[in-house]
């Protein structure tokens, strides 16, 4: 099956009367979901979870590993 994404004028008669047209010989309407934004609290919590990041024993280690 294959998905095509359409931006029409709702306000045009025209074209919602193709849009029913389709509809009615088996297209099916999906209502597109609304995007979110992540913020760096989510990006941080999935680079923990896929194991990124640097992991020290206590600062020394830290300084080692960052300057390196």
């Amino acid at each position: 099956m294959a998905t095509i994404t359409l931006e029409y004028d709702a306000r045009n008669i025209n074209y919602k009367k193709l849009i029913d047209v389709l509809v009615s010989i088996g297209a099916k309407v999906v209502q597109p979901q609304p995007k979110t934004k992540r913020c760096s609290l989510d990006l941080a919590i999935e680079e923990i979870e896929q194991g990124k990041g640097i992991r020290c024993k206590d600062f020394n280690d830290y300084l080692k590993q960052v300057n390196a």
